[in-house]
């Protein structure tokens, strides 16, 4: 199933068609916006917000200027979702000032090595929804299982194939209890820039207990 690999953008225009009694326009916050997983680039002099929107695959990245709430405890060079607009949906240019929504912390971290045996390591299965690369991150959209606790889960690599041409890793997931509720979503970006690099580095394979597909172990972060 590698076209969860190839999935299109997270970016997501939302258009609703909404029948109002008054005939008053709907706030464009609530109708017209996208949302990203960028990089927290940390305040500006004049108190508006920098993020960085980094490219699909290799593309360029662009830097995103608004003015929004961020969760606390979020750092510079965090991964956030953002919820925006282009002020000139028409620009091109790399800096490009938003009218910004909403900011959600994610799941943000850099990829791990295992220290144990690989068994060692629970996969608790998610639903993926998506799976994608923007420069130096893999970005995942999943759903879990919501226990109100804090919850084991990240990107690891196995240590033995670090030299090889194909690289495997493993989304290890442990909610730390059996009380599970309803499937939420989930949303995290590891940054994996310190073996997508490797000369001989030419696949991540992403090995994934999901529910979804639970015959699909596997999905591929191939170079190009």
């Amino acid at each position: 199933m590698r076209w969860l690999a190839h999935i299109a953008s997270l970016t997501l225009v939302v258009v609703f068609v909404v029948a109002c009694d008054d005939g008053k326009d709907l706030d464009a916050s609530y109708t017209d916006y996208r949302y990203d997983l960028v990089t927290y680039l940390g305040p500006t002099a004049s108190g508006t917000q920098l993020f960085q929107l980094v490219g699909r695959d290799d593309a360029p990245s662009v830097t995103l200027e608004g003015t929004v709430q961020v969760p606390k405890g979020v750092l510079v060079n965090h991964r956030v979702l953002l919820r925006y607009d282009f002020e000139d949906r028409s620009s091109t240019a790399q800096h490009r000032p938003v009218k910004a929504y909403g900011c959600s912390a994610i799941i943000s971290d850099s990829i791990r090595y295992n220290a144990l045996p690989l068994n060692r390591y629970p996969q608790h299965p998610v639903r993926l929804r998506s799976l994608w690369r923007t420069g130096d991150f893999i970005n995942l959209h999943c759903q879990v299982e919501y226990t109100g606790k804090a919850r084991l889960f990240f990107l690891m690599i196995d240590s033995a194939t670090i030299a090889s041409d194909t690289v495997q890793c493993y989304l290890v997931h442990d909610p730390r209890t059996d009380s599970t509720q309803w499937w939420r979503e989930c949303y995290a970006s590891f940054h994996v820039g310190n073996v997508w690099k490797r000369p001989t580095c030419r696949v991540l394979r992403i090995n994934i207990n999901d529910k979804t597909f639970p015959d699909v172990h596997s999905r591929d972060i191939v170079k190009p």
